[in-house]
């Protein structure tokens, strides 16, 4: 077989792969495209949060339909967008983007403490903005990840591993917030990626 051929033939399998790929993406995993994320119910009930239909990402650990008591919850994050929660310590759970505040009143009226801890996600996602930052932004941003336990080397490694997902963006043009949220619903809905960003979210 030609070089020609052999090339032409690798192209193609790869470029069927790729296609594949992205169709079972979109049949199968049913991650949240953009349009449809005031369209998933979240009630904040009297003894806990329900999605009534399904959660935005199916690699979270409840089933759906999900409820989740208060008793879960271990705090409530409102610097995130959208607002999040975390429930038994170990995994971030969002809510609509216009629930920000009925979140709030929620976690006031069941005790919940409301956690200002930094968005370690918004500041990884910092170079895949469609924004330039000075050397002085930058070193700032590394500094406040260090300090939120991720060193400048596993910020590095984050970024190269996140690179492909993110590069979505070219398409959203977001210049001011890419967080946790964002890479999650572009990425292929693996369980293993999941967790891996619920450690990272949580190392603070």
């Amino acid at each position: 077989m030609s070089f020609g051929v052999w090339f032409a033939f690798a192209f193609s399998s790869l470029l069927t792969a790729a296609t594949l790929a992205l169709s079972w993406k979109f049949r199968n995993e049913k991650q949240v495209p953009a349009s449809s994320l005031y369209d998933i119910p979240v009630l904040l009930e009297g003894e806990g949060i329900r999605f009534p239909k399904r959660y935005f990402f199916r690699t979270a650990a409840f089933q759906k339909p999900g409820f989740v008591p208060v008793s879960a919850i271990s705090e409530v994050h409102i610097v995130t967008n959208p607002a999040s929660f975390i429930i038994n310590h170990n995994e971030v759970l969002f809510v609509r983007f216009d629930q920000k505040e009925a979140l709030q009143e929620f976690a006031k009226r069941h005790n919940i403490p409301v956690s200002e801890r930094l968005d370690i996600w918004e500041s990884i996602c910092d170079p895949y903005l469609n924004t330039t930052f000075d050397d002085t932004e930058t070193q700032r941003t590394m500094d406040r990840l260090e300090a939120n336990g991720i060193p400048p080397h596993e910020t590095d490694d984050i970024r190269r591993k996140i690179r492909f997902t993110m590069m979505n963006n070219e398409m959203a043009w977001e210049w001011v917030y890419l967080v946790q949220f964002d890479y999650l619903r572009w990425g292929f809905g693996s369980v293993k990626r999941y967790w891996w960003s619920m450690e990272i979210a949580l190392r603070n």
